[in-house]
């Protein structure tokens, strides 16, 4: 299994970055962007290259590797800081 723990934000980098990035996209809904806001994260496909325990053939033969895949990527998204996005601490 590829180590994603390791890419895990710290609180206290995760207070950091929320604040930021809810800067960004007020200033960019208003018209007044300070910088274009990024996208980015991890999607099945993704994660199917880096952990050994998927393929693609079960990804879409079988319904519970295929929720098993999204639910772990849309874990991932949400804690380790890709993009203008909003990270969940642990905590929450």
């Amino acid at each position: 299994m590829y180590e994603f723990e390791k890419y895990f934000a710290t609180s206290e980098e995760i207070k950091k970055h929320n604040e930021e990035v809810a800067m960004v996209w007020k200033a960019y809904s208003e018209d007044k962007p300070i910088r274009v806001p990024a996208g980015g994260g991890i999607d099945p496909y993704r994660l199917i290259a880096l952990d050994d325990r998927y393929s693609y053939k079960d990804y879409h033969l079988n319904p519970e590797t295929m929720m098993e895949v999204q639910a772990q990527c849309a874990e991932l998204n949400s804690r380790i800081i890709m993009g203008d996005s909003i990270v969940a601490s642990p905590e929450e």
